[in-house]
């Protein structure tokens, strides 16, 4: 039973730090601190999944900016949608207002358009085919 706390593969090997090999936690975080930890075989071993991991990060923050951007534009183009919304309410009031017949009767006779109510029915046209 030994209390070897070495980790052995057949690339890399993991040293945690112990007494027997010489290498203490203290020496681990001084190497993490001036960059030495870049130099051992196990951060070496590891680029290619370190690279897709910093991949897989870039395309989450990219991905969420992009989310956030679609959520901006949706609210605001909803807040749009709401103001010609009620635009067109009103629009549509006032044409209704000014499609009365008393109204138009009131706007020909201000412009001096010269046109004159109808005294008799209008007749019906029947065509034959």
């Amino acid at each position: 039973m030994e209390e070897n706390k070495k980790v052995k593969s057949d690339s890399y090997r993991i040293d945690f730090g112990n007494e027997e090999s010489g290498i203490s936690t203290k020496n681990l975080i001084t190497d993490i601190l001036n960059g030495n930890i870049f130099n051992r075989d196990f951060f070496v071993s590891q680029l290619n999944y370190i690279f897709f991991l910093t991949f897989l990060a870039i395309l989450l923050i990219g991905n969420r900016y992009h989310a956030e951007n679609l959520i901006r534009n949706i609210a605001k183009s909803e807040k749009e949608l709401k103001n010609l919304q009620s635009e067109a309410i009103a629009t549509s009031s006032e044409l209704i207002n000014w499609k009365n017949q008393a109204n138009v009767y009131y706007l020909v006779k201000k412009n001096n358009l010269g046109l004159k109510p109808l005294t008799v029915q209008p007749k019906k046209l029947i065509l034959d085919d």
